[in-house]
């Protein structure tokens, strides 16, 4: 059975592994994954779009159904008092 001791020592030496193998794949692994993600940007400039040429397709939002508050239709308040 190991003692306190013995695995505290473990623990420490896995942190410091742990610590080491970071150090020494992370900058391979954001290499990687940046050059994924700059193949992906560039294959989504050359790909070309589905829709017909020459087709003009206009989009707009949908109107809003809100009502206007009595707020909105009186204006803001000023206090003429208070203007120096």
């Amino acid at each position: 059975m190991l003692t306190f001791f013995d695995s505290l020592f473990i623990i420490i030496l896995g942190f410091l592994l742990l610590g080491y193998l970071m150090r020494l794949f992370f900058p391979l692994i954001m290499r990687w994954w940046t050059n994924r993600l700059f193949n992906r940007m560039n294959m989504k400039e050359k790909t070309p779009s589905k829709k017909k040429k020459g087709k003009v397709e206009i989009t707009s939002p949908p109107p809003k159904n809100s009502k206007k508050s009595l707020i909105d239709e009186i204006g803001e308040y000023t206090d003429y008092e208070d203007i120096d």
